[in-house]
């Protein structure tokens, strides 16, 4: 298993709210695309993130 040390920051948006930037390469080396969808759930100060959904796997709304 990979593992990389981040720090968490203050959110841009709205000051004392946490903040995790995840980018690089490594990403993509593990699976994750720019347009997946992933969900991350979290329990006892530990974070897991999975890919939910392949962007090329999205189908296009139909109106």
């Amino acid at each position: 298993m990979k593992e990389r040390k981040l720090r968490v920051y203050n959110s841009r948006r709205k000051h004392g709210v946490p903040c995790i930037e995840l980018q690089g390469a490594w990403l993509a080396e593990m699976g994750f695309h720019p347009g997946d969808y992933i969900t991350v759930s979290g329990e006892d100060n530990t974070l897991k993130i999975k890919l939910s959904q392949r962007f090329s796997d999205v189908k296009p709304v139909q109106s």
